[in-house]
């Protein structure tokens, strides 16, 4: 797949009835020595799992207190982190 190390990103099609869509997605390539920390999101990152997807859109913040320092010291301490979320793709951008 000619990866290089961090960061690719691929595009693929996936064929429906509704016509073929065209879909961009991100494969991290780390070394086999990686410190990874997997996190959820809706439940963990945010307050609850169904106003976690609902209350971003109306503006409201839905993060648990502190939660974003917290992922920062993760980082800062050299681990990756691999978010893993059930949403749905027209929320990508807003998860992000």
């Amino acid at each position: 797949m000619n990866l290089i190390e961090g960061e690719n990103e691929i595009k693929f099609c996936v064929k429906s009835i509704l016509g073929v869509k065209e879909l961009a997605a991100r494969i991290f390539l780390w070394n086999t020595d990686a410190k990874i920390v997997i996190s959820d999101v809706d439940g963990t990152i945010t307050k609850s799992n169904a106003l976690g997807h609902v209350m971003p859109i109306f503006g409201s913040d839905w993060a648990h207190n502190g939660i974003s320092e917290f992922y920062s010291n993760i980082q800062k301490n050299g681990f990756k982190i691999l978010y893993l979320t059930n949403r749905p793709l027209s929320q990508v951008q807003r998860t992000r």
